[in-house]
């Protein structure tokens, strides 16, 4: 399945962006350019207008003035459209469909006398998944795949559509870090195939990691657009942000000696067992990417979880989650 050959301008090319939503600017004299064969990182804070100019990409938003050329054709013409793909955080895919199915979606089903030629689409679908994710049987259904390979599925598509630029809505925010990495070697070897990439994403890490430009917003207003050479992780923090990062100590308030909760081999039917202390003045964080069980520890220290094993004690004494959450609901 062949590539739009990549043109001599670059695959988009933005001057002069501005949206506005009645007196307030979403976008203001924003410009970007994607060569061919690179990555280009966007970064901002939520609210910065990265959103605000992927959804005028898509043509969901008319911008309020400035220009927009996609592989040399203005933005909303079929050329323009034809040759950009969008691979946002909830994928798009449909759980119940099998991953040739999915893919036909974006590219249509294939057709002999009038009637769907499932044999195109299942072909087609291996064509698609031969670039970045061979292991994928086109036959299996998306709801048993990984959440690493329903990404790699999504992009499938994007490539079967033959689109020469590919927009990616932070792809990796629920992803581990081992299935980050195999995204990333798909992603270098499209940035090797032409493809021109628009990588949306919060992860200083992964940015150095593999982009070749990167662009900032910030309160809807382009900060910095260059090469990510150029560029230190803590400037562009700073680029971000619009001030020099805080430096951090350890608190003084804690006190050691006294526990407040003690939290020990606590388990439930999805986690397994965690031991963990707070302590007076102390501020305890639980963080983790999505499924990985930390919504369900605190469920279950508020009694909306049965705890299956391991014990808690709030102030030195035996803590009941599930039977002090009766007792509120019934006063």
């Amino acid at each position: 399945m062949g590539l739009n050959p990549p043109p001599a301008e670059p695959l988009i090319q933005i001057e002069h962006l501005s949206k506005r939503f009645g007196v307030n600017a979403a976008l203001q004299d924003v410009n970007l350019t994607l060569d061919a064969g690179s990555i280009h990182a966007l970064l901002g804070q939520n609210g910065a207008g990265k959103s605000t100019l992927i959804k005028i990409l898509s043509g969901l938003y008319s911008p309020t003035s400035g220009q927009i050329t996609v592989a040399g054709h203005a933005l909303g013409t079929p050329e323009a459209t034809a040759n950009m793909a969008f691979i946002h955080q909830d994928l798009g895919l449909v759980d119940t469909m099998t991953i040739a199915e999915n893919i036909a979606l974006g590219t249509g089903f294939g057709r002999t006398g009038g009637f769907i030629s499932w044999r195109q689409v299942r072909d087609n679908a291996a064509e698609a998944l031969q670039t970045v994710a061979s292991h994928l049987e086109p036959d299996r259904y998306v709801s048993e795949l990984s959440r690493a390979d329903k990404s790699l599925v999504a992009i499938a598509r994007a490539l079967a559509s033959n689109a020469s630029v590919i927009v990616l809505d932070e792809p990796t925010a629920s992803l581990p870090a081992a299935d980050s990495r195999r995204l990333f070697d798909v992603l270098e070897k499209l940035r090797s195939q032409g493809h021109g990439l628009l990588y949306v994403s919060h992860r200083l890490d992964e940015v150095f990691a593999i982009s070749d430009t990167v662009t900032v917003l910030r309160d809807g207003r382009l900060i910095h657009s260059g090469p990510i050479a150029q560029k230190t992780p803590r400037e562009l923090v700073v680029d971000i942000v619009g001030h020099k990062p805080l430096s951090y100590t350890s608190s003084s308030g804690v006190q050691q000696d006294t526990r407040r909760l003690e939290v020990l081999e606590l388990a439930t039917a999805q986690t397994r067992p965690v031991s963990f202390s707070v302590h007076a003045g102390e501020v305890v964080g639980m963080v983790g990417l999505t499924g990985a069980g930390h919504m369900e520890l605190g469920r279950a220290l508020a009694g909306a979880r049965r705890i299956t094993s391991g014990t808690v004690k709030l102030d030195s004494e035996d803590y009941k989650p599930a039977r002090r959450l009766m007792r509120w609901t019934r006063a």
